[in-house]
C-alpha cells in the first residue's frame, strides 16, 4: 500500500486482551472532552445483541408461518382437484384403473397449466 495512506490512517490506538483471551483495540481519544466520555457503553451492545437475537427469533417464526399456509393453500387446492377428479368418476371403476386414470388427469393439468404459462410468457 501507499506509505502516505499508511501514515494517515495510523491512530493511538492501544490493545486491550479480555478475560477470553481475545485481543481488541480501543481507539484511544485524542481531546480532553472525549476522555471523560465512555468509548464503548456495554449496555448498548448488550441489548442490541438482545434485540437481534430477538428479532431473528421472530423472522424464523413468521417464515415458518407463512411455510406453513403456504402448504396449507397448496393442499386444499389439491383436495379440491382432487374431489373435481371423482366427481365424474364411475363408483365400480376398477381401482387400477382410477389411479390411471388420475394420474393422466394429474398430467394433463400440470401440462394446460405450464401451457398457459408459456402463454402468458
Amino acid at each position: 500500500m501507499n506509505k502516505d495512506y499508511m501514515e494517515a490512517v495510523q491512530v493511538n490506538k492501544t490493545a486491550k486482551v479480555n478475560s477470553s483471551g481475545k485481543v481488541s483495540f480501543a481507539i484511544l481519544p485524542d481531546t480532553e472532552d472525549e476522555k471523560e466520555k465512555p468509548l464503548v457503553n456495554q449496555t448498548d451492545l448488550a441489548f442490541r445483541k438482545k434485540a437481534r437475537n430477538a428479532l431473528n427469533m421472530e423472522k424464523k417464526i413468521m417464515k415458518k408461518l407463512e411455510l406453513h399456509s403456504y402448504l396449507e393453500e397448496m393442499r386444499s387446492k389439491a383436495n379440491h382437484n382432487i374431489f373435481d377428479f371423482f366427481k365424474g368418476i364411475d363408483p365400480n371403476t376398477a381401482p387400477r384403473n382410477v389411479r390411471l386414470m388420475y394420474y393422466y388427469y394429474l398430467s394433463s393439468t400440470n401440462l394446460y397449466a405450464s401451457m398457459q404459462q408459456e402463454s402468458i410468457q
